[in-house]
């Protein structure tokens, strides 16, 4: 397994290439393309100690990310398990895990939200794929769900509310919503 720690100035993402974060935190570059896309040919971790924006990620294994801060995610594909976690807020884009089992994404964090413009936040389509979500203070907002593209869901909220857009025949089979729970479904909705 290849780990990052995103409070260091330099991080190695593969083999001969470097990516640059700023000090405390930031959105990772990398050096040698100037571009926020990395490709990791095996399991990663990355570790902020500060609030970070992580974009244009790809790992050819499990994916994990964790931040002291809040994190800002998307475009962030896993061919294993995909955990996001973050001890402040949570701006989700597009996280993608093609496995097809328990745990293909779990997220935890202070707040869940979405960021504007993205048609799907959370891809896990295969059959047998389950994502779970975790947060203090909400998950989604009225004025802005989480899309979800995965035939399995487990929303967890300790105060606030959980609004969820369902791109597919979808389950949730654990709901725990203190506050509003508001869920559109565009297909099969199984409780």
């Amino acid at each position: 397994m290849r780990s990052f720690d995103l409070a260091r100035r330099r991080v190695a993402v593969q083999a001969n290439e470097q990516a640059e974060t700023a000090a405390g935190g930031g959105a990772v570059h990398c050096r040698l393309c100037s571009t926020q896309r990395h490709i990791c040919p095996g399991d990663a971790t990355l570790v902020s100690a500060a609030s970070a924006s992580i974009a244009g990620f790809i790992a050819g294994g499990d994916l994990n990310i964790a931040s002291l801060g809040d994190l800002q995610a998307t475009n962030l594909l896993s061919t294993g398990t995909l955990t996001l976690n973050a001890a402040g807020a949570l701006l989700l884009g597009r996280v993608e895990s093609d496995f097809n089992g328990d745990h293909a994404i779990d997220i935890t964090a202070a707040s869940i939200a979405a960021m504007n413009g993205t048609d799907e936040n959370i891809v896990a389509a295969g059959a047998n794929a389950k994502v779970t979500l975790a947060a203090e203070s909400g998950i989604g907002a009225p004025s802005q769900y989480i899309f979800v593209d995965t035939p399995w869901i487990s929303p967890t909220t300790l105060s606030g509310g959980i609004y969820i857009h369902a791109l597919s025949n979808i389950v949730l089979p654990d709901i725990t919503a203190p506050g509003e729970l508001q869920i559109v479904a565009v297909r099969g909705l199984t409780l």
